[in-house]
């Protein structure tokens, strides 16, 4: 029992006591201290003078410390009421879940983000069991556990813990909780504090993510078994060229018969360093005929940077009879016939004669396994670029959505406003620039889902030349005057099937990019052409495929960009223009060639202007699709490889 209102009660009681006492003694020392009067005279002088003592002593001493007190009290409800509406609103804009539950595992709050996130109204909640109404069947009895552990002091739901919730509609969704415990005025733990956020896309996301990281590592650890394997053979293959150097020393015929078949160049050399021996590998590989090569001095088969370390060497050789090169495979840069230098792998061998030392040498071109080398590469680097776009696209789906609205209840709430107040009114331009921020939120939540690829499209036969014509008629405004424009558009250019909206967009993007490279002015050029790509084509272009392209070009005479910047320049919200861009041009660009069936890339270097090349499939009608497209290429003067 709470011992303070008796310790009040006793308190009054003792005030007004002492006070009737005091005012009591006063009047009675009054009384007697003035001539007798009649009994029923001093009865009434008794009882005023009791009266006018008495009334300021319990006025000072007890009415006005109650007036006080009850004064403090409303001043104090009304502050607390004040701070329960404050915190009602802080909960209900917080962008989590928040709630109470008490010790029995009922709700006593929870905010509308969380009543959202259910589907539930506020009655259908407060009171409710939270374990026995939103906490799957399967999971119930180990989270009542846990949290009945956690009101004893055990720990283990603090941070970071996740479980599912059930939503009104039967669906779960995946919570990560922080909770605290509340404590009433004993200090007794009384109830707790949850903080959840639903990350049931972020997990989704995450799963997509690890499976094609594993697909990833799979198809790379193939293409590195393949390259193990081929590497083995390599080896093997230079085994057998090594034993066939050996036996040259037993047979002399028989090593010019394997000398001359070898797809390897084989070269002997004496001990100055001239060619004594040159197989039909070596002409192959070097271009020199075996007539042009015998007597000459090997250094016309290395680069510049190399012919010091030969002498060197061979100087050091013939001295000494050791080398750090002799019997191990090398990696050089050799010297064709005509200037071009190229990867070889080098193995030295050397015997003795009576002339004196003999040098060999097995040289194998690297080229193609360099290129194989560098394909994986490009691949591997392609599909981690496009995974990576891929899911910050569908993440930028569900972003946009949410954004979208926030952004139409803002909106609506302005126009609300702003009708209910008068023009001349100082709030009214603050709403006019909410509302102008409020368009371009609109304006980039657009252009996230065209990035995104979920803005329907509405596909058509399209005459890429036309559509460029018409857009340069419109584009005065945006173009400076010092800057020359100049279209080179192929005749009979192919049909494409495509969205013209999106199409203009994407030419718009990129004109309005080359306006701002080009500060000190300069020529932007706009091309299209036909283009033909076979697989070996195809191989050398970013994400290129197969087949009949329309390719169009927009080229600009600006600044230009280092590698390091065009590497990402089609990456969602990276931008150069600082605050004033929104890192969302390009990235438009890429999706919405990329729902075309096409790919883009950059050709930049600083000092020295930037190209963009986009490619999108030709169309051909199916009713007579062979037939169309003969005409087609009839007309095409000559095939375009890229």
């Amino acid at each position: 029992m709470d011992k303070t209102p008796r310790k009040s009660a006793l308190l009054v009681l003792f005030t007004v006591a002492v006070c009737i006492f005091l005012s009591e003694l006063l009047v009675m020392i009054f009384l007697s201290a003035i001539e007798p009067i009649s009994l029923w005279k001093e009865a009434i002088l008794d009882s005023l003078l009791l009266i006018l003592v008495l009334s300021p002593l319990l006025y000072l001493f007890l009415f006005r410390p109650l007036v006080q007190q009850i004064e403090e009290r409303r001043r104090t409800e009304n502050k607390l009421n004040r701070e329960k509406e404050n915190a009602q609103m802080y909960i209900d804009v917080a962008g989590v879940l928040l709630m109470i539950i008490d010790a029995d595992g009922k709700v006593l709050l929870i905010n509308k983000y969380g009543l959202g996130l259910l589907g539930y109204t506020s009655r259908e909640v407060i009171g409710k069991d939270w374990f026995t109404s939103f906490i799957p069947a399967s999971q119930r009895g180990e989270m009542r556990v846990n949290y009945y552990r956690f009101l004893a002091g055990e720990g283990g739901l603090e941070d970071n813990f996740e479980c599912p919730v059930v939503t009104k509609k039967g669906q779960e969704k995946l919570i990560a909780w922080h909770n605290a415990l509340l404590r009433d005025d004993e200090g007794s733990e009384a109830s707790v504090l949850c903080s959840g956020r639903d990350i049931t896309e972020r997990k989704r996301i995450e799963e997509t993510l690890r499976k094609g990281h594993e697909e990833l590592e799979k198809r790379v650890e193939e293409r590195t078994g393949e390259l193990s394997a081929a590497n083995l053979r390599l080896e093997k293959e230079f085994t057998e060229h090594k034993l066939l150097s050996e036996a040259f020393r037993e047979n002399e015929l028989r090593f010019r018969s394997v000398l001359q078949s070898a797809s390897d160049a084989i070269i002997s050399a004496d001990k100055t360093g001239k060619i004594i021996s040159w197989n039909e590998g070596a002409r192959k590989i070097f271009g020199y005929e075996e007539t042009e090569a015998l007597g000459k001095p090997l250094t016309m088969l290395m680069p510049e940077r190399y012919i010091k370390d030969h002498h060197d060497g061979l100087e050091r050789v013939n001295r000494t009879s050791k080398s750090s090169v002799i019997g191990k495979t090398l990696e050089f840069d050799g010297l064709k016939k005509d200037g071009t230098e190229f990867p070889i792998e080098l193995s030295i061998g050397t015997w003795n004669t009576p002339k004196g030392l003999c040098f060999s040498g097995i040289i194998r071109d690297l080229t193609i396994r360099k290129k194989i080398e560098e394909e994986k590469d490009m691949i591997h680097d392609q599909l981690l670029h496009s995974q990576k776009l891929e899911a910050i696209g569908r993440l930028i789906v569900g972003v946009a959505h949410d954004f979208s609205n926030i952004i139409l209840s803002i909106k609506g709430y302005t126009r609300v406003t702003m009708k209910k107040i008068k023009e001349d009114d100082p709030l009214r331009a603050n709403l006019m620039q909410i509302q102008q921020l409020v368009d371009r939120g609109s304006n980039i939540t657009h252009q996230l889902l065209i990035f995104g690829r979920k803005q329907p499209v509405n596909f058509t036969v399209l005459d890429i030349n036309e559509t460029i014509e018409s857009l340069l008629k419109l584009i005065n405004h945006l173009i400076r005057g010092d800057i020359k424009v100049v279209d080179s558009l192929s005749n009979d250019v192919w049909k494409i099937r495509a969205d013209k909206g999106n199409i203009e967009q994407v030419l718009m993007n990129l004109i309005v990019n080359a306006n701002d490279a080009m500060p000190d002015g300069g020529m932007l050029t706009i091309k299209s052409e036909n283009v033909e790509l076979d697989e070996s084509d195809a191989k050398m272009i970013t994400e290129a495929r197969s087949g009949d392209y329309v390719c169009i070009s927009v080229t600009d005479t600006g600044v230009g960009m280092e590698k390091t910047i065009s590497d990402r320049i089609f990456d969602p919200f990276f931008t150069t223009k600082g605050p004033d861009g929104s890192g969302l041009g390009l990235s438009v660009v890429y999706g919405v060639i990329r729902r075309h069936n096409g790919w883009i890339n950059v050709d930049s270097s600083p000092k020295r202007g930037t190209t963009f090349n986009f490619w999108i499939p030709a169309y051909f009608p199916i009713s007579s699709d062979e037939e169309a497209k003969e005409n087609a290429k009839s007309a095409f003067s000559s095939k375009i490889h890229v």
